[in-house]
């Protein structure tokens, strides 16, 4: 019941806090604007993590699966992290970026994290190339947009003259991310096998994603 206990502090900290969100004046983010701000940050971190996790299991996962020599250095796997990577990404951070402009900020960004999640955690089980090559373009075309949808909810929250300072804080989720991927990624990998590092870094922010969607809101804005 972990989950539970965390769903309920968060509703907590939301119900204490939203009331704040009404009185902020226009120099001055609350307590909130920065709960909010953690979240997305502590998100974001799962999502570098899943980008460059492959470094760490790259070796392993070439002699499981199948292709490649075990160096972690063949064409295959240069394309799982070129093109595979690359192609997927530019039209998801432009598609994300349209929505973030249609829809519910949060909702969205709630929908790519576990839709960035499942197809990576989903890779541990990977039997052949095709499987790995296909799941990998679409959990970063689901990621990619996290670099517009993130800040577009950043800009809601905090006033022009702390925008810059807030925007600062959340690129801290890209070397904490990265972090993540030789604490964490090269652990689980020397300790286990790459297909645990894999599914362990696909599946941590699900939660995270839970207690955004229940304690976190999109400030009303005035749109043109």
């Amino acid at each position: 019941y972990p989950l539970c206990a965390l769903v309920r502090r968060a509703a907590s900290i939301n119900a204490e806090y939203m009331g704040e969100v009404e009185k902020l004046d226009d120099s001055t983010p609350g307590k909130y604007a920065l709960y909010v701000l953690f979240m997305i940050v502590l998100s974001y971190s799962s999502n570098q993590l899943n980008r460059y996790i492959l470094t760490s299991v790259a070796e392993g996962m070439e002699r499981s699966v199948g292709f490649g020599d075990g160096s972690g250095e063949s064409f295959e796997y240069s394309m799982l992290t070129g093109p595979i990577t690359t192609l997927p990404y530019c039209s998801g951070v432009v598609v994300a970026g349209h929505l973030a402009d249609k829809f519910n900020k949060v909702h969205l960004l709630v929908i790519m994290v576990i839709g960035w999640c499942l197809p990576h955690a989903a890779m541990a089980f990977a039997q052949e190339y095709w499987q790995l090559a296909l799941l990998r373009a679409i959990s970063i075309f689901m990621s990619a947009g996290y670099v517009s949808v993130g800040p577009a909810i950043i800009a809601d929250y905090f006033p022009e003259r702390h925008r810059g300072l807030a925007i600062g804080i959340f690129g801290w989720a890209q070397p904490i991310g990265q972090g993540l991927v030789f604490g964490m990624g090269n652990g689980l990998v020397s300790s286990y096998n790459y297909r645990v590092a894999l599914f362990v870094a696909g599946v941590w922010a699900i939660p995270v994603a839970i207690v955004i969607l229940f304690t976190v809101r999109e400030k009303s804005t005035t749109r043109a």
